[in-house]
C-alpha cells in the first residue's frame, strides 16, 4: 500500500531554522544597538522602527505584535521585546515564557539597550 500523493499546494510550509532567524536578528540588534545606542535619548519605538526596517530589507516578514509583552513579531514565529532598562529582569523573561505558551510559539527575544553593554534573552518555549 502507498501513501497517498499530496495535492498541490496543499503541502505544509517548511518550518523555519529558528536559530538562523533569531540569530539574524541579533545580528541586527547589535549593529543598531552600536550605532544608536549612544544617543541617550533615543526611545524604545524609533530602535523598534529602526530594527523593524532592518529586518524588512533582509527579507523578513516583520509586524506589530498583536498582542501583549512584545513589540515585532518576525515571520510569524519570534516575538521581540525590546526594552531600554539597566537589565533584564527576572518579570520580563517571564512575561515572555507565558506568552510563548499562550501562543504555542517556539521561541523569544528580549532586547535591551538601556544598559552599557548590549543584552539580550533568547527564551525556548519550555516543554
Amino acid at each position: 500500500m502507498t501513501a497517498p500523493t499530496p495535492e498541490p499546494g496543499s503541502e505544509p510550509a517548511p518550518e523555519p531554522d529558528l536559530h538562523q532567524l533569531t540569530g539574524t536578528v541579533l545580528v541586527i540588534y547589535y549593529r543598531q544597538y552600536f550605532q544608536r545606542s549612544l544617543q541617550s535619548l533615543l526611545r524604545p519605538g524609533d530602535f523598534i522602527l529602526a530594527l523593524a526596517a532592518d529586518l524588512e530589507a533582509r527579507s523578513l516578514t516583520v509586524q506589530k505584535a498583536p498582542f501583549a509583552n512584545a513589540d515585532l513579531l518576525v515571520a510569524e514565529v519570534v516575538p521581540v521585546r525590546v526594552l531600554k532598562e539597566r537589565w533584564i529582569t527576572p518579570a520580563h523573561e517571564d512575561a515572555m515564557t507565558s506568552l510563548l505558551r499562550r501562543r504555542s510559539l517556539p521561541v523569544g527575544l528580549i532586547l535591551n539597550f538601556g544598559s552599557r553593554t548590549p543584552t539580550l534573552r533568547r527564551i525556548w518555549k519550555p516543554p
